[in-house]
């Protein structure tokens, strides 16, 4: 075992003063006969032991307050280099997050090409990069889109095409994904002969090369060059430039989502001008054939009836049923197509005045039967008044519809919240439906009856669903084969997650 400075001193104390104290007594006692002298002796040996004593202890305190300051000053000297180096790393992590707080803050303020540049300056910024390049591909062309550049070297830079980039590292990254740090100091492999001779030749030093990626989807490579004399990259700038790149991606992807959605937009509109055509030619070039028929087979059956055979007036009837049942749909279809263009205005409106409209405009069809509507307090709502009035007479009438073979029909029309949420319901208790296909019961001409026991066009649940929607709200239909029906709808966003599995469900 290693024994300290301190521990040594008091040893060899210890040693020498018992030698001392042990051999001069027996000394004296033989060299000195006189008592009083002896005495004197003594005397004298206890105060040169005391003023040894006391230098050595001198010398021992001496000791220890000097190791004592010197480990002091290592330790503030070390303190000293933490903090400063933390204090570095924290001003240049803060500078990162301005950089890129600073390119964030553009995307919502700036144009592409603008944003790119932002992206680019603060790479040369953060990094104290020579030059940062910017391009932005498409894969599939193999063509170069956009090329950005900035930094104090930039002078040196040239734009190269598609496949020069492609026998470079650049290229590399577009196959890989991959971020790469290239050193000065090695020959890449990945880089073709001639893009290492441009490179010398442009005087490049370390580089890193980061994707452009969103999704999936390549955008394109950010790379950041310093001259040879220039300071080495390391991972936390490939981090920072993965970063910018990042943000670089969302700026791109925005603008191909704004371009895809604008040309959409205007396809949306031609397919709307060629609507609004064809119903035009709808209402006018299909009904006048039909009121045609249907006014002759009126005539025919009103005044040569007598003059007919039996069989002749009911394919009459059948003629006429025909063309009644045609111009319904036809209506029908041009009601669905100009709900979409239908300018909505909501306002505050009484749901259970509503509703009494509705059933008023549908009394001919409660004449003459056993049936009990039920109306239980309804609160008010935002909605279209006109609309949601639609919404109310299609699906009483349905409900009348689909229960004229109960001895007592028995609709109800209410209400219920969950979770916030306001949800407006009819009930009937009809013949119902299988759920099994209830997929298609808001498409348009679907049916889950047959067209001869159940008359109708199909077109008033899309209807229905189509209006709702444009209310930002939902509907779904819960139901069992002779039990009833029940329609459930909102006029608003859910504020629940489960919102498209009713939809789906519906």
């Amino acid at each position: 075992m290693k024994l300290s400075v301190p521990t040594k001193i008091a040893l060899i104390y210890i040693f020498v003063g018992g030698m001392w104290i042990l051999f001069s007594d027996m000394v004296l006692a033989i060299l000195v006969a006189s008592p009083v002298i002896l005495t004197q002796f003594q005397i004298f040996k206890g105060w040169i032991f005391i003023v040894a004593t006391a230098w050595l202890l001198h010398r021992l305190i001496g000791y220890s307050q000097q190791r004592l300051r010197e480990r002091e000053e290592g330790l503030r000297l070390e303190l000293e280099r933490r903090v400063a180096a933390r204090t570095a790393e924290l001003e240049n992590a803060a500078a990162e997050m301005r950089s890129l707080y600073t390119v964030s803050r553009s995307l919502n303020t700036q144009g592409l090409n603008d944003v790119l540049q932002t992206v680019v300056n603060s790479a040369v910024e953060s990094l104290a990069a020579d030059r940062v390049l910017l391009y932005v591909v498409d894969l599939d062309k193999k063509q170069v889109i956009q090329f950005v550049r900035g930094g104090p070297g930039v002078a040196q830079t040239v734009q190269v095409t598609f496949d020069e980039l492609w026998e470079g590292l650049t290229g590399w990254v577009l196959r890989e994904n991959k971020p790469v740090l290239s050193s000065k100091d090695q020959l890449d492999s990945r880089e073709s002969l001639r893009v290492r001779q441009r490179n010398f030749e442009l005087n490049t030093g370390d580089k890193i090369v980061v994707p452009i990626h969103y999704q999936g989807r390549m955008w394109g490579t950010l790379t950041a060059i310093n001259r040879p004399e220039g300071r080495s990259f390391n991972q936390r700038d490939i981090e920072l430039l993965v970063g910018m790149a990042g943000q670089a991606a969302i700026a791109i992807e925005s603008e191909h989502l704004v371009a895809e959605m604008s040309h959409r937009t205007m396809a949306l509109e031609a397919s709307n001008k060629e609507l609004e055509a064809f119903s035009y030619s709808v209402s006018h070039d299909l009904r006048a054939p039909l009121r045609t028929i249907d006014g002759f087979s009126r005539i025919l059956l009103e005044d040569f009836a007598p003059e007919l055979p039996a069989t002749a007036q009911h394919y009459l009837r059948l003629v006429r049923e025909g063309a009644q049942r045609m111009d319904r749909l036809i209506n029908d279809l041009l009601d669905f197509s100009h709900i979409g263009r239908h300018t909505l205005t909501k306002q505050t409106v009484d749901t259970a005045d509503i509703v009494a409209q509705a059933l008023q405009e549908l009394d001919q069809e409660q004449v003459g039967r056993q049936l009990k509507v039920k109306v239980s307090s309804l609160p008010s709502c935002q909605a279209d008044p006109k609309l949601l009035k639609q919404v109310f007479v299609n699906l009483l009438s349905n409900a009348f519809k689909y229960t004229r073979s109960c001895a007592l029909a028995q609709v109800e029309i209410g209400y219920q919240e969950q979770m916030g949420e306001q949800i407006y319901f009819i009930k009937d208790n009809g013949v119902g439906f299988d759920m099994h296909y209830a997929g298609k019961l808001f498409g348009v001409f679907q049916r889950l009856h047959p067209a001869e026991a159940y008359e109708g066009t199909g077109v008033g649940l899309a209807l229905v669903q189509r209006i709702i929607h444009r209310h930002g709200g939902r509907i779904w239909a819960e139901a069992a084969v002779n039990k009833g029906a029940t329609f459930y709808f909102t006029l608003s966003p859910s504020s629940k997650g489960n919102g498209a599995n009713h939809d789906n469900a519906a």
